[in-house]
């Protein structure tokens, strides 16, 4: 059997890069979370000493300072930002949402193949919201140090879902 016989060399699209066709949940997820982060790094302004040392930047986000999970904020009505901090990432530590991404890729896709994609998205959300809450609870115990931001608690929900699955 030839090479032209082959299942690959059959199909002319199979050369195209298809990204993502089968899971828009996922991409959706993903293209979101890095429109923010270009959104956090172009639209900033001078900081204040002490917003320095909260945010660990001399030029403060406007979008840190309205969506990262700040327990105070949250207590004092901002109950946005237990969904919006999963989709702000660190503007110093790029590499974590490359990492993050890359898990959401690799993770989602399969379990959007599987479960279908209102019900990744409401697993992906629920347990971002049940993150922030918990966060924000533990805010009123304890003083916490920073905000939160990341998706890291929502990727370590699908790998629990995954490895619950598997």
């Amino acid at each position: 059997m030839g090479f032209e016989n082959r299942d690959y060399f059959q199909d002319e699209d199979s050369w195209q890069p298809r990204w993502g066709h089968d899971t828009p949940t996922t991409r959706l997820l993903i293209i979101v979370t890095v429109i923010v982060f270009l959104a956090q790094t172009i639209v900033t302004r001078e900081g204040s000493f002490d917003t320095a040392l909260k945010f660990g930047a001399r030029r403060v986000s406007l979008i840190d300072e309205w969506f990262m999970l700040d327990a105070p904020a949250v207590l004092g009505g901002q109950v946005w930002r237990v969904l919006t901090y999963v989709f702000c990432h660190d503007r110093q530590a790029p590499f974590s949402l490359v990492l993050n991404m890359v898990a959401v890729w690799f993770l989602g896709s399969r379990l959007e193949r599987m479960y279908g994609k209102r019900e990744l998205l409401a697993f992906y959300l629920c347990s971002s919201i049940s993150a922030g809450v918990l966060y924000a609870a533990c805010g009123t115990i304890i003083s916490l140090p920073v905000p939160l931001s990341g998706a890291t608690p929502a990727v370590l929900s699908l790998f629990t879902l995954y490895a619950t699955h598997f």
